[in-house]
C-alpha cells in the first residue's frame, strides 16, 4: 500500500474518532484535508491591489467556521488562490489541527509541516498543532529538533489504537478547547 494511502486511511479513522469525542462541542467542525489560511500577499492587477489568500491543506482540522463580512472587506479586493471553501465566502478558523504520518517519516517531511504549522499560528495564533505518526521508526529527539512549531507530537512504533487516539483527545485535545474557550470568554469580557 502506497504511504499516501496509508494516511489517507489513517485520517480517515482519526476524524472518525474525533467526530465521536468531540461532536457535542456547539459550533466545532471537524474535516479531513481541510484548507486552512497561511499567508496573505498583495497582487496588482494593472494599478489595482488585490489581496491574494494562501492555504493549507491540513490532514485534520478541528475548527470553527464564519462567513466574511462583505460589508467589512470587499469581496472584489479578494483573491483565494486555490481554495474552493473560502470562495463560497467562509473561512476555518482553527482551534486544533492534526498532522497524521504514518510509515517512514523524512526531514524534509517534518520541517515542511513544521514551516505550515509557523504560517498558521502566526495568523491563528491561539490555535494548537499536532503531529502524529505510526508505524515509524523516528525518536522523539528528532521531533524536538525539527518539529519546534507543533504544539505537541506522538509517535507510535506500531499502529495507532483507539484507546491511543483516545487518550490523546482526553488528555491533549478536550482540555485545550475548554482552555482556549475560558481564554477567549475571559477576554470577550473584559
Amino acid at each position: 500500500m502506497s504511504a499516501k494511502k496509508a494516511e489517507a486511511i489513517f485520517s480517515k479513522f482519526v476524524k472518525s474518532r474525533l467526530e465521536d469525542l468531540l461532536t457535542h462541542k456547539k459550533g466545532l467542525k471537524i474535516k479531513a484535508d481541510q484548507s486552512i489560511l497561511t499567508d496573505v500577499t498583495c497582487d496588482y492587477k494593472g494599478f489595482l491591489p488585490r489581496l491574494i489568500h494562501g492555504f493549507a491543506k491540513v490532514d485534520v482540522a478541528i475548527y470553527f467556521e464564519r462567513a466574511f463580512d462583505k460589508g467589512v472587506l470587499n469581496s472584489d479586493l479578494i483573491h483565494f488562490y486555490n481554495d474552493s471553501y473560502s470562495k463560497e465566502g467562509k473561512i476555518a478558523i482553527p482551534l486544533v489541527i492534526l498532522e497524521l504520518k504514518t510509515g517512514k517519516l523524512t526531514t524534509d517531511g517534518i520541517r515542511s509541516r513544521d514551516i505550515v504549522a509557523q504560517k498558521i499560528k502566526r495568523i491563528f495564533p491561539l490555535s494548537a498543532y499536532y503531529f502524529i505518526a505510526q508505524k515509524t521508526n523516528k525518536s522523539d529527539m528528532t521531533l524536538i529538533r525539527q518539529g519546534g512549531n507543533f504544539t505537541g507530537f506522538f509517535i507510535y512504533k506500531d499502529e495507532m489504537e483507539i484507546e491511543d487516539l483516545e487518550m490523546i483527545v482526553k488528555k491533549h485535545i478536550q482540555p485545550y478547547i475548554k482552555n482556549l474557550k475560558e481564554q477567549i470568554n475571559k477576554l470577550a469580557s473584559s
